[in-house]
């Protein structure tokens, strides 16, 4: 109840938040955007602004978790619901850098770093203005399962998630989300048996 409760209250007050406000619509589209694609921490960190496809709606995630080795870089489609919020980021975005002569391809830029992306420690401390703003603490790793709960729960296939995640193979992703194939599995049982019932096919079964 409360994920979902706090997940609902960040997306209601992502929408509504003043685009003048640059503290806060960065919180909000930093966390709104790991709780719509799963990007993970470094992913968020380290995305540069061109890695955000305004016109196919996708985020190219590049600079992925063990991308020397087994990490795959991967594009996410971007949900509608969050179109409109980083369209007023990115334009704020622009005007902030020009205000702070700050000159960085990062994303999400930072003026205390040299490189101008954001240290892990800054990204917490933004993430804790939407905290504050919610009254509910969270790790930005939860929004990533959010993400790949809510679309489990939608219907998604395991193997899909497990791509749009960054996952090399489905058993990562089956090891998070197996209580919920477990629900899933236990609600279409429940499904098979109101339509024999329905249809009367009961009645008909030889098996033994």
């Amino acid at each position: 109840g409360t994920k979902k409760q706090a997940q609902e209250i960040i997306a209601e007050k992502a929408a509504s938040v003043d685009p003048y406000d640059f503290r806060r619509l960065r919180a909000y589209t930093l966390v709104m955007l790991c709780l719509n694609t799963g990007a993970r921490n470094k992913e968020i960190r380290l995305a540069e602004v061109g890695d955000v496809d305004t016109t196919q709606w996708m985020f190219n995630i590049i600079h992925v978790k063990g991308e020397d080795s087994y990490g795959m870089s991967r594009q996410v489609p971007i949900p509608p619901e969050i179109h409109q919020l980083i369209l007023t980021y990115l334009l704020a975005r622009q005007k902030w850098m020009a205000n702070t002569h700050v000159d960085s391809p990062s994303l999400f830029p930072s003026k205390e770093s040299s490189s101008g992306f954001l240290s892990d420690n800054t990204i917490r401390q933004i993430k804790k203005v939407v905290e504050d703003d919610i009254g509910v603490e969270f790790e930005l790793r939860q929004c990533r399962r959010t993400f790949g709960q809510r679309n489990l729960d939608r219907g998604l296939d395991i193997e899909s998630a497990s791509v749009l995640m960054g996952y090399a193979t489905t058993n990562t992703t089956e090891r998070f989300y197996s209580r919920m194939k477990l629900e899933k599995a236990q609600k279409n049982l429940k499904q098979v048996w109101e339509s024999t019932a329905v249809n009367g096919e009961h009645a008909q079964e030889e098996e033994f």
